[in-house]
């Protein structure tokens, strides 16, 4: 939505006539605060943002290695000598 020159002039006659002329450059100084502080204001959301991305890959990537371990140990459990003679007794008594 831009604006046209016409409707440019128009605003700035509107507020010369609401505001007076002097009081002009405090207005102006008063919107560029408020634009500073709200460019400050979505840095910082920005980085807040970047910084809970950051920790939600981290979490993800511990999860991973969680499960990764996990299936390890299981794996190592099933393949054990210690499973494989339990399995081997149980089958020695079921046939006796």
């Amino acid at each position: 939505m831009g604006l046209s020159t016409g409707e440019i002039m128009l605003i700035v006659l509107m507020i010369i006539l609401l505001f007076g002329a002097k009081s002009i450059p405090d207005i102006a100084k008063g919107l560029g605060k408020g634009i500073s502080e709200l460019k400050k204001v979505k840095e910082e959301i920005s980085r807040e943002i970047n910084t809970d991305n950051e920790v939600v890959n981290t979490v993800k990537q511990v999860k991973r290695k969680i499960v990764e371990t996990g299936e390890q140990l299981q794996s190592d459990i099933l393949n054990s000598d210690i499973v494989k003679d339990a399995n081997e007794i149980n089958q020695n008594i079921s046939n006796k």
